[in-house]
């Protein structure tokens, strides 16, 4: 029986990239993100080039349930994750300005302008 690792973030750019890394090595997986047509594609792309058991759930882990959701698919699905592969983030709405003459700032410079910006 395959160990299997549960990817968020895996629709696209390091989260396809690791999920890709360990459909090599053998691992089953579970992958997560918003966009669920991309994860079919990685689904059906991941099984077919390396016989792996690829299974998927598209949701947003920005919203509080789904963490739920995807802990209720692995219990329905009597999957284990035996890894977990944390990729998902979140950008602000409003990205803080960062000063064109920022580069050189000592770490607590760097502190107190993004606080600013929080």
């Amino acid at each position: 029986m395959n160990k299997t690792v549960l990817v968020t973030g895996a629709s696209s750019g390091l989260g396809k990239d690791f999920a890709t890394l360990f459909a090599e090595k053998g691992y089953d997986l579970v992958l997560t993100a918003r966009r669920r047509k991309n994860l079919e594609e990685i689904s059906s792309n991941l099984t077919n080039q390396f016989g792996i058991k690829v299974s998927f759930i598209s949701c947003d882990l920005s919203d509080l349930k789904s963490t739920e959701e995807i802990y209720n698919f692995c219990e329905e699905s009597k999957i284990q994750i035996d890894v977990l592969v944390n990729n998902v983030g979140a950008a602000p709405k409003e990205a803080p300005e960062i000063p064109n003459n920022a580069l050189g700032k000592t770490e607590s410079l760097w502190n107190a302008i993004l606080k600013k910006h929080n």
